[in-house]
């Protein structure tokens, strides 16, 4: 994981243990709303962004979705 993530139980996880054959599904459209990514304002309806540079943090990233202007 990139980030720790909290289980409902309270305990931190840092990596998940997926069984061979089991289906996964990722949200892949949270990476467009992501602050880390995005600044404080990625919730936020903002054509123009892709009018300017798009931040350092995006282009490093590796998001297909960002190369594609998606």
């Amino acid at each position: 994981l990139s980030h720790p993530v909290r289980g409902t139980d309270g305990r931190e996880f840092t990596e998940l243990i997926i069984p061979r054959g089991m289906l996964v599904l990722t949200h892949y459209q949270a990476s467009n709303v992501n602050e880390e990514l995005w600044g404080e304002d990625a919730k936020e309806w903002k054509p123009e962004r892709w009018l300017s540079p798009l931040p350092t943090a995006l282009e490093d990233a590796r998001i297909p979705g960002v190369y594609a202007h998606l």
